[in-house]
This record gives C-alpha cells, sequence and structure tokens, in this order.
C-alpha cells in the first residue's frame, strides 16, 4: 500500500515575541487561533488551513508559515 505525503504550510506563533494583540484571530477564517491566559497566540494545527492571512496582518509580524507533512 502506497502511503500518500503533501506538505502544506501551517501558521507558527513565535510566543516570546507575541504581544496578544488579538489581530489574528479577527483574520483567520477557520477560527483557527486562539489568546493563552492573555499572554500569547496559539494555532491549533488541525484547524488551520495554511491560508497565511493571520502572518500578513499580524503587527509585530511574528507569525511564520512553516511547511507540515501530512500523510494520507
Amino acid at each position: 500500500m502506497d502511503v500518500k505525503k503533501k506538505i502544506r504550510k501551517k501558521a507558527s506563533i513565535i510566543k516570546n515575541k507575541c504581544v496578544a494583540c488579538g489581530t489574528c484571530l479577527d483574520v483567520c477564517p477557520k477560527n483557527a487561533i486562539k489568546i493563552v491566559e492573555g499572554v500569547f497566540a496559539e494555532v491549533d494545527e488541525d484547524k488551520c488551513i495554511g491560508c497565511s492571512i493571520c502572518s500578513k496582518e499580524c503587527p509585530p509580524s511574528i507569525i511564520e508559515m512553516v511547511a507540515k507533512e501530512e500523510v494520507f
């Protein structure tokens, strides 16, 4: 049986630089981001579709799009 692999990009937040402004929450079309303890944002990779809107809109520019391998 062949295993298919696909590389997709997912949002990744540099937590120690996040200012928890909430901009990413407002622009994420899948509600894949939440603010943890009012300190930093966190991405739910299962919900993230890799659209990169959050990384483009992030005021401190601390959201990176990182390649993740998915097996299906």
